[in-house]
């Protein structure tokens, strides 16, 4: 199975935009500020609000379990996309 089979088309081209500027930031030692900028983007672009909690509009309606919840899929949508792009 690919690593990239879960991903959307245009989530599979979000990333392969990036690749090349993660090798760069790779190369400089400078990973930490990419993936701050890549997750920033990707999170604006594909919001795992609407993912986990299609019914919400804001974070703000969720309970305190569904916002440690909705954490846990953002870290572990962070785990899934630092593997892709290497």
């Amino acid at each position: 199975m690919s690593s990239r089979e879960w991903l959307s088309k245009d989530q599979q081209n979000f990333i392969s935009d990036h690749v090349q500027k993660f090798r760069e930031a790779k190369a400089k030692g400078a990973v930490k500020p990419f993936y701050d900028k890549f997750y920033a983007d990707w999170f604006t672009k594909f919001p795992e609000l609407s993912s986990v909690f299609p019914n919400v509009k804001t974070i703000d309606d969720l309970s305190t379990d569904d916002k440690e919840e909705l954490e846990w899929h953002v870290e572990k949508k962070k785990a899934v996309c630092f593997n892709v792009t290497q």
